[in-house]
């Protein structure tokens, strides 16, 4: 009787880590360029400090190179199909990083040491109340560069 709950036990783990690994390994590609590969996955995010539920795209940014790499771009987004930073020079919108050799970065919903590395899309909390509800439309990482 124990080796059957035993055998049980460890089916439902394992099943339960293969739903996990699988939900979080929907990485869709955005775009490589000289040994720098960019990946996005939307996901619903909650809070564990308070706050709102939203929706978030996330970035994994990885250096296949044996050389560090400075990467650097700037953010066009779309709200509501209405581009927000298309004529803006504003160095909010302009990212850079630098990845070592063999690395990746990897955004999280709460990440607070790499905000760049998520864009906002929309809030999805059920409690979210507002007349002006926007939701990014569309997204592209211009002057993209590696060097």
């Amino acid at each position: 009787m124990m080796i059957k709950y035993n055998i049980l036990s460890f089916t439902f783990s394992l099943l339960i880590s293969f739903n996990c690994n699988s939900q979080s390994n929907n990485w869709e590609f955005y775009k490589s360029l000289d040994g720098v590969e960019v990946f996005t996955m939307k996901v619903n995010c909650v809070p564990k400090k308070g706050g709102f539920d939203m929706d978030l795209i996330l970035f994994k940014i990885s250096n296949t190179n044996s050389t560090s790499k400075a990467i650097s771009w700037k953010e066009a987004l779309w709200y509501n199909n209405k581009c927000i930073t298309c004529n803006s020079n504003s160095a909010e919108y302009l990212r850079e990083l630098s990845l070592p050799p063999n690395a990746e970065l990897i955004g999280k919903c709460e990440d607070y040491d790499h905000p760049f590395l998520s864009l906002f899309v929309k809030f999805t909390d059920k409690n979210y109340k507002n007349d002006n509800f926007q939701v990014l439309t569309k997204f592209e990482l211009e002057d993209f560069k590696v060097e």
